[in-house]
């Protein structure tokens, strides 16, 4: 039995002016009748004058797929002032609902309880789309498409879609400075490739919060099912999840990448085709093609942190380790700090080393190196045995002296070594004694490419009795993106710590942190 009701309301249309320019705004009030309490949602989404032709307002299919995992998590029957479209009803009822529910015994298997129109009566688009956000993935299905021999898959069309997620993943630096550079940059290359931008604007994922990472091919293809008058055919642009890692086993925890290739025929029809497009080809494949072509190559994009390439997130930094095995990292200078990461290239390798033990991206780079630069990879491989080794040891209080003095040998290369070496130093006594010398290693460490140096150098300070020395380090890395030194510049405004005592200061601190990802102490 269904746990509640979500109904779809029909759509108000109207015009609205958005950065001096005409746009079209469907709206939608969504009811959620959940356990008793009843929620009403207003969603709305917005696209160009120029392209309103192009918005589907006559079936309610872009907020059942948009929704579809919200509803089997929370056990919501889907009813609707709107039809669907008769494929799409049958391949969600007799498929992906049936299959998802046996796949993770926490969903339940929901009725669409709406009304039906023939496929025949939905209008059909001509236009053939991608989206240009400008990571890895995006511009492999540019560069595969914008050329293609058949005119019928020849891209037609770039797109940006904003659903709301900008505000997710990039609220430390920002949504609308995060999407200005976003759509700038992808304007840009638009304007390059002598292709028309489409943009479109939501608030779905603000009005009905969902996890980014768990629901983002849902939200996007809401935004491409209400462009349906617009598109033939639209490529999302796949990070090749759905091959190597293909399972709807608990889908609630997984990422839709890792089933999308089960989705995305299902969300598609006769009249529009939505294509996974380059699942069966490598990221560092992908990124040999975009480092050969020269337009594309300048509008690299990967950053999970920040409107440019920070050149430490784990996206930029696997794009920077595959470019330096390709040999090719010269040519994204200035896309990249080739500089910064050249400065802590040994830490960047072990890190893939390491990651490449659980991840299937690090362990791609990591036998590319294997190919491509045979004595880097042997060197690394070396090192994160030998490191591994001491550490497990040191854990267990094997050959304690042995192994410290081993480990000390590789503080450089990760957070654990540094963090041992360190913490060695500090004990039996030995805090004062060593206190000029710890101070003097950790300040030689810090970088904005490293910080774990930086937070540990902020502790030293703070338990040495410098806690102005303390704060005056904190700030000045309190641009970069870290959950453990804004933590500590709360703490310091919150007690007066180093600084004038300030609650409002050490809330708003306190706010950065709560939005701030966690950091993996592993490496």
């Amino acid at each position: 039995m269904a746990a509640g009701r979500m109904v779809i309301g029909a759509p108000a249309v109207s015009e609205t002016v958005r950065d001096g320019e005409e746009y079209v705004r469907s709206t939608v009030e969504i009811a959620e009748f959940f356990r008793g309490r009843e929620a009403r949602h207003e969603v709305w989404f917005e696209v160009g004058k120029e392209y309103a032709d192009g918005l589907c307002t006559m079936l309610c299919d872009a907020y059942v797929v948009g929704l579809l995992r919200y509803c089997m998590q929370k056990g919501l029957d889907v009813a609707s002032e709107l039809p669907m479209s008769a494929s799409l009803h049958y391949n969600l009822s007799t498929e992906i609902i049936p299959v998802l529910a046996k796949g993770d015994p926490a969903a339940r298997r929901i009725a669409l309880d709406v009304p039906l129109v023939p496929d025949s009566e939905v209008r059909a688009g001509k236009a053939v789309g991608t989206g240009a956000s400008c990571g890895a993935d995006s511009l492999y299905s540019i560069i595969t498409h914008k050329g293609y021999p058949d005119p019928g898959h020849r891209i037609t069309h770039l797109c940006i879609n904003d659903v709301g997620a900008f505000n997710i993943v990039y609220n430390f630096r920002g949504r609308d400075r995060v999407r200005d550079a976003v759509y700038a940059r992808a304007s840009s290359l638009a304007q390059e490739l002598g292709l028309p931008l489409v943009r479109t604007f939501s608030n779905f994922m603000e009005a009905i919060p969902q996890d980014h990472r768990l629901s983002h091919t849902f939200s996007s293809c809401f935004a491409t099912l209400m462009m349906r008058h617009l598109w033939g055919t639209y490529y999302y642009s796949s990070s090749g999840e759905s091959l190597s890692g293909f399972g709807v086993d608990g889908f609630l925890s997984r990422g839709p990448d890792e089933y999308e290739i089960m989705l995305l025929p299902a969300f598609s029809g006769p009249n529009l085709r939505i294509y996974s497009d380059g699942a069966g080809v490598l990221r560092t494949e992908k990124l040999e093609l975009v480092a050969d072509s020269e337009v594309e190559r300048k509008y690299l994009h990967s950053c999970l942190e920040a409107e440019y390439n920070c050149g430490k997130c784990s996206k930029c930094l696997r794009n920077l380790l595959t470019l330096d095995a390709l040999g090719k990292l010269d040519l994204f200078d200035g896309v990249y700090d080739v500089g910064m990461y050249r400065g802590s290239r040994e830490r960047s390798m072990m890190i893939m080393a390491e990651g490449a033990k659980r991840d299937r991206f690090y362990s791609d780079i990591l036998d590319l190196f294997k190919e491509r630069k045979p004595a880097d990879y042997e060197k690394i491989t070396a090192v994160r045995d030998v490191v591994d080794e001491a550490l497990e040891e040191y854990g267990r209080g094997v050959d304690v002296r042995k192994n410290v003095e081993i480990i000390s040998n590789y503080v450089g290369y990760s957070d654990k070594c540094l963090m041992v070496t360190v913490h060695e130093m500090m004990a039996n006594g030995g805090f004062e004694r060593n206190y000029e010398r710890i101070v003097s290693m950790l300040k030689g460490m810090c970088s904005r490419s490293w910080t774990y140096p930086v937070v540990l150098l902020i502790d030293v300070y703070l338990r040495g009795g410098e806690s102005r020395k303390a704060f005056k380090l904190a700030r000045g890395y309190s641009d970069v993106k870290d959950r453990r030194i804004a933590l500590r510049i709360a703490r310091m405004y919150r007690d007066g710590t180093g600084t004038r005592q300030s609650r409002r200061k050490a809330m708003l601190w306190m706010k950065k942190c709560a939005g701030l990802k966690g950091v993996d102490l592993r490496n």
